[in-house]
């Protein structure tokens, strides 16, 4: 939308302090409201040591018993800050590991009855965690060998009947009011820059080691946008080949 025109310009700056000036995309096309991380979902009845690099999901007790996606869920973006090459190999062996081809929300509820024992890469944990909450057997995992996270906007159409109040809604997300309705409605988990946040708290974790996660935002994908495209095509057809 943002390529074609279709967005409305927001000065953001005018509205949100200024340790949030990184959340807004290039021209005030869209402002961040949340975060999310790249890893998989795993039964925690089926997986008692859940993997969190990509080699743990190339043991052979796992062939079989994973699902991935047909649309190549976030397959691009770890291609590109892994190298492109060194992934190509990983998936290769990881489509033989694969038992079965499935949606993220279809993904989601295979783990849960056990169909699958992992799923990945998993759309958004946001569904997983939810399902942990009312006591489903299932569980997220981020990895740690490459570690990704990704993030959520909000965008105001050009063609827009209320833009103003538009504009304060996005605002009000990136609070915490707003990150605290958005927890309790969606389960979504807020913005890694936001203290007192789940995507915060996951954030600081996984940057214990010194390496923090690489953020995908608005001007990774418009800078990558033709490797994605030519990415994604690629390993969905790698994966339409297993027949799966």
């Amino acid at each position: 939308l943002s390529q074609n025109d279709a967005l409305m310009a927001i000065d953001w700056k005018r509205y949100i302090p200024k340790e949030l000036y990184s959340t807004i995309a290039p021209k005030g096309a869209a402002l961040m409201i949340g975060n999310s991380f790249t890893g998989f979902s795993y039964n925690t009845k089926l997986v008692k040591d859940a993997p969190t690099t990509f080699e743990g999901l190339l043991k052979p007790e796992w062939k079989g018993r994973i699902g991935t996606t047909p649309y190549a869920a976030f397959y691009p973006y770890i291609a590109i800050l892994a190298g492109q090459d060194q992934f190509a190999k990983f998936a290769e062996q990881f489509l033989e590991n694969v038992g079965g081809v499935l949606r993220c929300s279809d993904g989601d509820n295979a783990v849960v009855s056990g169909q699958f024992a992992m799923f990945g890469f998993v759309c958004s944990p946001d569904t997983i965690l939810e399902m942990k909450g009312k006591g489903a057997p299932v569980d997220f995992a981020a990895f740690t060998s490459v570690k990704i996270m990704t993030s959520q906007y909000i965008a105001i159409p050009k063609k827009s009947k209320s833009p103003n109040l538009a504009t304060l809604v996005a605002i009000f997300l990136q609070t915490n009011e707003g990150y605290r309705i958005m927890k309790e409605t969606e389960n979504l988990q807020g913005l890694y820059l936001q203290p007192g946040t789940a995507a915060n708290a996951r954030y600081q974790n996984l940057s214990k080691d010194g390496s923090a996660p690489k953020l995908i935002d608005a001007q990774f994908v418009l800078e990558n946008i033709d490797a994605i495209n030519h990415l994604e095509k690629l390993f969905q057809n790698k994966i339409r080949a297993t027949g799966k």
